[in-house]
């Protein structure tokens, strides 16, 4: 073997070496990091920014109840479930009806907390308040709660605070949940909840009825509610969705006094939404439309 073939030996053995070398390397290093656990990124909520952050890159004050803890939890509304956060007081007349939300000792009847279901106003143009009690858990995925003032992003009536509710969205295939249950002074709740996901297309609608003859005299209560959601997914980036709701309930105040009412409210609301994810931002371009009606009927002994 020739000098000049002994020092190519060499010089390949060394090469073989490196890349041996450089292959365990990377082999360790791959392995290591596939077996990393999934890293929690946290809550995405959209409310205090109206842009989607994780709640430990937030300033403000935000609590979100997810769905996890409305499942587990034995509330039959929204204001039920807000009753369980620091800094919320809910102000009840009985078990079933009108529930008026203070943030932080602001709320001057709801007139002073915006509530928002999927970003839209839910308040009376009349009144300049919530009727509350047409928010039931049925179709609410999570609620993001903003506490203190974010009238910079959502005007006067959010001096308190901000109540944003989410609605569900089906998972793939098809869901169904009928409940029913009957409890003292006949109250009674009858619930249907379905939906379903297929490929581009999915929907979710409910009904949710609920009476009773009250703890006292005249504060009997009769609602029903029903609520649907439609999803097209136009592209992987874009989707489109129409939502609807319609709430009808009689709800009798026990007051005696001149001032006393039965209060029969009908609540309905239409909205259309078109969504469009561009690199980090997201676009969103919605219409929507409450209509209400309110009849007051003199108390009567």
């Amino acid at each position: 073997m020739g000098r000049n073939e002994g020092e190519m030996l060499k010089k390949n053995i060394v090469l073989i070496v490196i890349v041996f070398v450089a292959f365990s390397v990377w082999s360790r290093i791959t392995i290591f990091a596939t077996e990393l656990p999934p890293i929690d990124l946290g809550v995405i909520v959209v409310t205090p920014t109206r842009s989607e952050r994780t709640i430990k890159d937030l300033s403000a004050s935000v609590s979100v109840i997810t769905r996890e803890e409305i499942e587990s939890s034995n509330a039959n509304t929204c204001t039920d479930i807000l009753n369980t956060l620091p800094g919320l007081f809910v102000n009840k007349t009985g078990a079933f009806g009108r529930a008026d939300v203070d943030i932080r000792g602001i709320g001057d009847k709801g007139r002073s907390i915006m509530v928002l279901i999927d970003g839209r106003p839910v308040k009376m143009g009349l009144y300049g308040c919530t009727v509350t009690h047409t928010l039931p858990l049925d179709n609410v995925e999570r609620i993001e709660v903003v506490r203190g003032p974010a009238s910079v992003l959502y005007g006067s009536d959010a001096l308190g605070g901000v109540i944003n509710i989410i609605t569900r969205k089906a998972k793939k295939g098809v869901e169904t949940d009928v409940s029913s249950s009957y409890g003292t002074y006949n109250t009674q709740v009858y619930k249907i909840l379905h939906g379903a996901n297929f490929s581009k297309y999915d929907y979710y609608i409910t009904g949710d009825l609920r009476m009773s003859d009250g703890h006292v005299e005249n504060s009997a209560y009769d609602a029903r509610n029903f609520t649907g959601r439609f999803g097209y997914e136009i592209t992987d980036n874009s989707t489109l969705s129409l939502t609807a709701k319609y709430f009808d309930g009689l709800r009798e105040e026990p007051s005696p006094s001149p001032a006393g009412t039965w209060n029969d409210y009908k609540r309905g609301a239409v909205d259309i939404t078109f969504d469009k994810k561009l690199d980090k931002w997201k676009y969103t371009i919605k219409g929507y439309r409450n209509l209400a009606c309110i009849i007051h009927t003199p108390w009567k002994k």
